[in-house]
């Protein structure tokens, strides 16, 4: 396990292969079937080892964690690893960082409808519903901190101008859906760069 993260850790090439499709794949070549209780298991134990390499190493816990939903690409774990060590030292990134773990706190788990531009009327609402838009667009796949700290640059500003100009949790059920869709679109930007929920001031972030 060691050895094979080892191996896409310093083989750039390897910076868009996945382990998790690599593990499936072997799985399948060999001359007995392994299940899928199996297979997450084998994948459980690598992710495990991943992490206590990365702790072992000087990572802060809550930085490991926070990458750690891309532990089937390693070299991409450590690029944010890394970029978090740098961009965290900046205003910047620690006012999207506040940001977007605010619009978290705020909109309840579980899946939200696709936001209504329709439903938007306040400017507030429409300032960060384009300010997501733009974050949108200009992101690739996979992201990362960089990419997105550039992107959604404008995003800090409109999401704390929603919360000043508007009362989110609106007695209109309509209205307040609405707003937990738009505030849930922009905290998902970030969904596919880290686990930012595991991120805390004690690291600075």
């Amino acid at each position: 396990a060691l050895g094979a993260i080892a191996i896409h850790r310093d083989t750039p090439a390897f910076a868009r292969l996945s382990l998790a499709h690599a593990l499936s794949v072997a799985a399948a070549c060999q001359p007995v079937e392994v299940g899928g209780g199996a297979r997450y298991h084998i994948w459980d134990f690598l992710v495990r080892r991943f992490e206590r390499r990365l702790l072992d190493e000087g990572h802060p816990i809550d930085r490991v964690r926070a990458v750690l939903i891309h532990a089937d690409r390693p070299r991409h774990a450590d690029l944010l690893l890394g970029q978090l060590t740098e961009l965290s030292k900046r205003d910047d990134f620690r006012r999207l960082a506040a940001a977007l773990k605010r619009a978290r706190r705020i909109v309840p788990t579980g899946d939200h409808p696709p936001v209504d531009p329709q439903l938007l009327t306040h400017p507030a609402e429409r300032r960060l519903h384009e300010a997501v838009a733009r974050t949108r667009s200009a992101l690739t796949s996979p992201a990362d901190l960089a990419q997105l700290l550039a992107a959604g640059g404008d995003l800090p500003s409109a999401i704390d101008d929603l919360f000043t100009s508007v009362i989110v949790m609106a007695h209109d059920p309509q209205v307040r859906a609405a707003r937990l869709a738009l505030l849930a679109s922009a905290a998902a930007l970030g969904d596919d760069v880290l686990n930012w929920r595991e991120l805390n001031c004690r690291t600075g972030v």
